[in-house]
């Protein structure tokens, strides 16, 4: 049960972040998940996709990933 016991830390943030209603830890998230696919050349989303292999859905991805954390942020500023 516990060999992914980062898995299951992880978690506790997310829980924590629902219940308090802190919305701004998603933007986090999804800035993470772009500067990292970035890194990478690959987006681990419903299945992996490779930049080198499939750039237009890759690039899709992150597009995407971007609008949704200008959207979250923008919610700040309102």
């Amino acid at each position: 049960m516990f060999k992914k016991w980062k898995t299951i830390v992880a978690l506790i943030p997310l829980i924590l972040a629902i219940v308090m209603q802190w919305w701004w830890f998603f933007t986090f998230l999804f800035i993470l998940q772009i500067v990292f696919s970035l890194m990478e050349g690959k987006v681990e989303y419903v299945e992996e996709v490779k930049q080198s292999e499939d750039p237009l859905i890759f690039w899709l991805v992150i597009i995407v990933w971007t609008f949704l954390a200008g959207l979250s942020l923008s919610y700040y500023f309102n």
